[in-house]
């Protein structure tokens, strides 16, 4: 069933699928994980493409495309601010170790929350433009997460800089 196909029951299953894809993002907030840049591209990468596809050329009206370029910059900006806030640090494999906390899930829901408000008042006359705002809202919170945790990593990679 199509997301926002309108059929009996379509609502109340989105909403625990998009539910549960929130507490899993969330649970892995807490985990140290080593940091590949290879694996972390790959995650945006996938979801653009995904969304590019999914969702076909459409016309827009001017309002609705300056409403979706600034959702996606606040979306690099607020990925970039919770990219700053993971701790990252040198394993003792010489690897680079990443973990979450509070604040990156205090970022994560305060940030989706209000992305879900701004949809609700400004996409509400464009139901496929409302379906494709989370994906694209989501892969640019990655890049911009991405553009905080890239430089830190290569920093603390396997030969850190003297000092």
């Amino acid at each position: 069933m199509p997301i926002g196909s309108g059929a009996p029951g379509a609502g109340a299953t989105e909403a625990l699928v998009m539910g549960l894809v929130v507490l899993w993002a969330l649970s892995r907030q807490f985990r140290t994980r080593v940091f590949r840049l290879e694996r972390a591209v790959v995650t945006p990468i996938v979801l653009a493409v995904l969304t590019a596809v999914a969702w076909p050329p459409m016309r827009l009206t001017a309002s609705e495309v300056g409403v979706t370029a600034g959702t996606a910059a606040f979306a690099l900006v607020a990925g970039y601010v919770r990219g700053r806030a993971v701790r990252m640090e040198r394993g003792p494999g010489g690897q680079v170790l990443s973990t979450g906390g509070w604040g990156t899930v205090a970022i994560y829901l305060g940030t989706l929350g209000l992305h879900l408000a701004l949809d609700a008042v400004f996409h509400v006359t464009n139901a496929r433009l409302l379906e494709a705002s989370l994906p694209l809202y989501l892969v640019a919170l990655m890049a911009g997460r991405l553009a905080a945790m890239v430089p830190r990593a290569r920093a603390l990679g396997p030969n850190p800089p003297a000092g």
